[in-house]
């Protein structure tokens, strides 16, 4: 059975990090909302602190950069067969794909500028990420 994250608790565990909504009012996240963190291109949030194990526990994955012009990469915990998904604000699937390993660059240059969810499952856990492009 997959378990959900609990983004509060991921909030609390991140709180170096800068954290927005994926909602439009760029508010703190609820508890029934994706979150941003926001990451330069090494992984490194915007609060100084680098992609921890404690993170990847809680969310399966990280990405950055974020927000980004063109490319994403998702760095995963484990190099299981992840499945992942982006999706707009209305909930349209853009991409979807499977793939194996623990690191994959996407390239989103196409995607319009705005807010979108990135969400990776693996079978056992299912994790959602805001991904912002500017």
């Amino acid at each position: 059975m997959e378990k959900s994250v609990n983004y509060l608790v991921v909030a609390m565990m991140v709180l170096s990090s800068v954290l927005i909504s994926c909602n439009d009012d760029n508010k703190r996240p609820n508890d029934n909302e994706c979150i941003c963190i926001l990451t330069d291109e090494a992984g490194v949030n915007m609060g100084g602190d680098a992609i921890s194990d404690e993170m990847l526990e809680v969310l399966n994955f990280m990405m950055y950069p974020n927000p980004t012009y063109g490319v994403v990469t998702l760095y995963f915990k484990t190099a299981d067969l992840h499945i992942v998904t982006i999706t707009d604000k209305r909930g349209e699937v853009l991409f979807d794909l499977s793939f194996e390993g623990q690191t994959i660059t996407l390239d989103v240059s196409k995607l319009s500028a705005g807010k979108y969810r990135v969400t990776a499952n693996n079978g056992e856990q299912k994790s959602t990420l805001c991904l912002i492009k500017n």
